[in-house]
C-alpha cells in the first residue's frame, strides 16, 4: 500500500504522528503552512517529525505543479488529504487508485462546508462526527461517503473539546480505511 499525506493543523499532525507509529508511512507530506496570525502552528513539528522518519516533506499552502507531477509517478493507492485548506484539482484522482480522502468534522451530508463543529453546538446537536469521503470536482465535501465515525456532543461541551474528540475519532476512521484497504483494496 502506498499513499501520500497532504494535510495541517493539530489535527492533520495527529493522524500523521498517528498512523506513523503505526507503521504506515507516507510516500510524501505536503505540510500546511499557517497563516502568520495564527497562535497555534504545527507544521514546524510536523516537518521535524517527516524528516525524522525519512519522509520527503514540504511546507506550503497551496500544491503546485511539482507536487502534481509528483502525485503523477508514485503509483499511489491513495491520498490522505487532512487539515488541508486549499482546493486540490480534483483530476489528480485519475493517478490514484482509490483518490483524494478526506475528513470532514460531521457526519455528511449534514453540515458540509466551514466550522461544521461550531455550528453543530450552536445548533444543539447532541452528537456530530467524523466522514471520510472522496474529493470529487462537485460541490464542497459532497464526494462519496467511506465511513464515518460518531461522537458525542455534552450539553456544556466547548468547541475546543469537541475537536479534541473529533482528533481522536479521526485517527479511528483513518486507521479503520487502512486496514480495511489491506484486507480488500476494493474498497469504494
Amino acid at each position: 500500500m502506498k499513499y501520500g499525506f497532504i494535510g495541517g493543523t493539530p489535527r492533520g499532525y495527529k493522524v500523521f504522528l498517528e498512523l506513523v507509529a503505526k507503521g504506515y508511512r507516507p510516500e510524501f507530506c505536503v505540510i500546511l503552512k499557517e497563516d502568520d496570525h495564527e497562535n497555534l502552528k504545527v507544521s514546524g513539528d510536523f516537518l521535524k517529525e517527516a524528516e525524522k522518519n525519512n519522509i520527503p516533506a514540504s511546507v506550503k499552502k497551496k500544491l503546485n505543479a511539482q507536487d502534481y507531477a509528483n502525485i503523477q509517478t508514485l503509483d499511489l493507492d491513495f491520498l490522505i488529504v487532512c487539515g488541508w485548506r486549499t482546493l486540490i484539482e480534483p483530476e489528480i484522482n485519475q493517478y490514484l487508485k482509490i483518490g483524494m480522502v478526506a475528513a470532514h468534522d460531521s457526519l455528511l451530508p449534514e453540515y458540509r462546508g466551514f466550522a461544521p463543529l461550531n455550528w453543530a453546538i450552536i445548533n444543539g446537536e447532541t452528537e456530530t462526527g467524523v466522514t471520510l469521503f472522496l474529493i470529487n470536482d462537485g460541490e464542497t465535501d459532497s464526494g462519496e461517503i467511506i465511513t464515518a465515525e460518531k461522537v458525542s456532543i455534552g450539553p456544556d461541551e466547548t468547541a475546543p473539546e469537541l475537536y479534541e474528540k473529533i482528533i481522536d475519532a479521526t485517527i479511528s476512521a483513518y486507521l479503520k480505511l487502512i486496514e480495511d484497504y489491506q484486507r480488500n483494496p476494493n474498497i469504494n
